[in-house]
């Protein structure tokens, strides 16, 4: 398995509001992900701890599951990702990391 980190910001004054949308939705939102996607969550960095402030997680089987969300087609997803971004400051990057647990890894020789 893999994990997809999505980190971004959320505008300046929206933290309270996206707060409040993300646990109205979440439930939904768990439902209805694209085949080979599961909602984790939603995180908050604490006391700023953090290069951005928020984060979702994903668990995902392999990197075939971008090509299934690529093609996936749902109203109701495509509304709740419009709503979402409607949250997120873009003056600041965002950065999705793909990891998996060490157990799993394979190093390659030499590096």
């Amino acid at each position: 398995m893999l994990q997809v980190i999505w980190h971004y910001n959320v505008k300046e004054g929206k933290y309270n509001d996206f707060k409040n949308w993300i646990l109205e939705i979440q439930d939904k939102w768990s439902q209805i992900q694209s085949p080979g996607w599961k909602y984790l969550g939603t995180y908050c960095t604490v006391l700023n701890m953090g290069i951005l402030d928020w984060q979702d997680r994903y668990e995902i089987e392999n990197m075939a599951a971008f090509d299934t969300l690529r093609e996936y087609e749902n109203e109701e997803y495509t509304k709740i990702m419009k709503e979402f971004y409607s949250f997120v400051d873009y003056n600041y990057y965002t950065k999705i990391e793909v990891i998996r647990d060490v157990a799993t890894i394979k190093i390659l020789e030499g590096t």
